[in-house]
């Protein structure tokens, strides 16, 4: 391939009512701390119809946040150390089962206008709660990615899907700029890879980056941190896209 390629890779995560098929980290994540700003960027794909689970932080009934993707929407819920509820942030968009779907969030809960949430490098985000107050991210409980929310009171989500992509941060990126956004994506909508943007501090250092490059390692972080995840259940590679 030439050099100016870029190989995007994804993994496959086929969700049941259970806890099970998912990549999860099973402490706190390695520079996390709590907070009031975090920002994420992912792409991921509806395989059946289903809700699947994204990315979550915490696990049980206590969370963090976590995120879950519609076939309508994506949608973020935040909570604070006493695990109420403090933020509520969705976009609509037509998603079709099949397509590639990437999704940039940014979220500050002292200003409910720097609360953003975008599909496909567009979107209105539909706010139903913001409150100024504090993120409980640093959860010793660990994190997941893909899977079923392991959560019975609040907001639930299962389904198959494919993830290409996970960039998350504690840092605030403005992504209702349309630059910023575009430093994530290329024109068709797929991932860039983020380690040169990083590398120059064009944008922030993750506390994980989620890269899925090494299919027979799939949990490997490439922030740096070595918050690497474990396979728990059947996650397996997936596709892999020429840029």
């Amino acid at each position: 391939r030439g050099a100016s390629e870029y190989i995007s890779r994804s993994i496959v995560s086929k969700a049941t009512a259970t806890t099970t098929n998912l990549l999860r980290f099973g402490t706190a994540l390695t520079g996390s701390s709590d907070g009031k700003t975090m920002s994420i960027f992912g792409s991921t794909k509806i395989v059946g119809a289903s809700s699947p689970m994204f990315f979550s932080l915490g696990k049980g009934d206590f969370y963090g946040f976590n995120i879950i993707v519609y076939s309508t929407k994506v949608r973020i819920k935040g909570y604070n150390l006493s695990n109420t509820s403090i933020l509520d942030l969705e976009t609509s968009a037509t998603i079709n089962t099949g397509d590639w779907v990437d999704f940039h969030i940014c979220v500050d809960t002292t200003d409910s206008a720097k609360c953003k949430v975008y599909i496909r490098n567009s979107g209105t985000t539909t706010t139903t709660l913001v409150t100024n107050d504090t993120l409980y991210l640093s959860r010793t409980d660990g994190c997941a990615i893909g899977g079923f929310i392991e959560n019975s009171t609040t907001l639930g989500g299962q389904g198959d899907a494919e993830h290409s992509a996970i960039y998350y941060t504690q840092d605030y990126i403005d992504f209702s700029q349309e630059s910023n956004r575009n430093l994530f994506v290329n024109q068709l909508g797929y991932p860039r890879d983020l380690t040169p943007e990083i590398e120059a501090g064009n944008i922030p250092t993750p506390l994980v980056y989620m890269k899925f490059d090494d299919p027979s390692n799939l949990g490997i972080d490439s922030s740096g941190n070595n918050n690497h995840f474990t396979v728990n259940g059947t996650v397996t590679a997936g596709a892999d896209f020429t840029l």
